[in-house]
């Protein structure tokens, strides 16, 4: 739980929610069912607050439960008080999501901005780093360090099986890429059956029945048919 979020500042703001509505504290603890004094403990923080409090307390108040758990976010206009939510009707609750959405809308454009010029930037670097040459020296390092991954899998490989003369040709890498390839041709397969010549048998049934297109078209489709029913995917 965050600073935010902790025990004494909910309780801070259920006492806060309640003066302001002008409730009694043994009247909003006889309305939740639990002694006065364990209302007195939630509210000063002393006792740690179930979660399945929350939504009781906000259903008596009246307000959403963030409020209570979250409190008023700080990126909103100061006159947007627990006065205003607790005495707030159905227009001023429409107001403040409308003016946090266009907020919100703000902030991601600003971070997109941001991302951008990082895009940007790194670009820039990597052209300042290949005009002095010194591109290569990083690239020199990545293919050092790919050099001393598959040595270390090729120990582990010998170490496992000493015979195993493979061991000392093994690459991850090339492994790795083998399998992502293997991966590709699959999903394209299944793409190919599940898409494609669906909507390639639509326009071969849409085509004039005398077309030579459509005979070549449909001769096509029975071969790729025959070989995905010889295949065997996943």
């Amino acid at each position: 739980m965050s600073l935010k979020n902790s025990n004494e500042d909910i309780g801070n703001r259920i006492a806060k929610i309640r003066k302001i509505k002008k409730i009694k504290q043994s009247e909003l603890a006889q309305k939740l069912n639990i002694p006065t004094n364990t209302l007195g403990n939630y509210e000063r923080g002393d006792r740690n607050i179930p979660a399945s409090f929350i939504p009781k307390v906000a259903h008596i108040f009246n307000l959403p439960s963030w409020l209570i758990t979250d409190g008023i976010p700080e990126n909103v206009n100061d006159y947007y008080t627990y006065e205003y939510f607790i005495n707030a009707n159905d227009d001023d609750w429409q107001q403040y999501y409308a003016e946090l959405s266009a907020t919100r809308s703000a902030e991601i454009a600003s971070e997109s901005a941001d991302k951008t010029t990082k895009i940007i930037e790194y670009v820039r670097s990597l052209l300042y780093m290949n005009e002095f040459e010194e591109i290569d020296y990083i690239l020199d390092f990545v293919q050092h360090d790919e050099t001393a991954i598959t040595n270390k899998y090729r120990l582990e490989k010998i170490k496992g099986n000493p015979t195993d003369i493979s061991a000392l040709k093994y690459n991850p890498f090339e492994e790795l890429r083998k399998e992502n390839d293997s991966i590709k041709k699959k999903d394209y397969r299944l793409w190919f059956k599940g898409t494609i010549e669906h909507d390639l048998n639509e326009i071969v049934q849409n085509l004039d029945d005398g077309s030579n297109l459509k005979k070549s078209l449909s001769q096509i489709l029975e071969r790729i048919h025959k070989e995905h029913q010889e295949e065997t995917f996943f």
